[in-house]
């Protein structure tokens, strides 16, 4: 019996494969900014990056809260991200769906399914379960509230999320 090995990739690897082309791609154009940015320091020029180191070195801890400030709004855009990545796998369900606010780290989405039941809630119910049990949503709570397409006409909505995936072609 012969041990034969795929050439297949899982979907999943080469979503993780992207991830690291992705980071390692950021990560030179980051390093050719910061010697850019260092060869102007020399020349007497200043940027936004030796602005941000001179701001650093006068008073680290207002750099430090700003900077924390800044990450934890990065979080929450690729919480977001993930987010809706949920809501279009779980498109064969889902009729519409709103986010009702923009301030703050609280997601609250309306959800409208196409039929309303138990079953075509368990997906959502799961991934809420999944996320109470890490840390990052004690600092964004989600919240998911399935209406009716009456209802949807009383609340505020901040936008409709599109359900396509950006990876697929649409049919016109």
């Amino acid at each position: 019996m012969a041990l034969v090995v795929s050439n297949k990739t899982s979907q999943k690897e080469q979503k993780v494969d992207a991830a690291f082309k992705g980071i390692k791609e950021a990560l030179a154009q980051h390093l050719e900014s910061v010697d850019k940015s260092h060869k102007f320091f020399k020349a007497g020029l200043d940027d936004d990056f030796a602005n941000y180191l001179s701001a650093f070195v006068e008073n680290h801890l207002a750099v430090v809260s700003d900077t924390f400030d800044t990450h934890m709004e990065a979080i929450g855009k690729i919480l977001e991200t993930g987010i809706i990545q949920f809501f279009v796998d779980n498109k064969t369900v889902i009729d519409r769906v709103y986010k009702t606010n923009e301030a703050g780290n609280f997601l609250h989405y309306f959800i409208i399914l196409k039929k309303d039941s138990l079953k075509n809630r368990r997906n959502f119910f799961e991934f809420l379960n999944e996320y109470d049990k890490e840390k990052l949503s004690q600092r964004f709570p989600i919240l998911f509230d399935f209406i009716s397409v009456r209802r949807a006409k009383s609340i505020r909505i901040v936008k409709e999320i599109a359900l396509t995936d950006e990876k697929t072609p649409q049919k016109s």
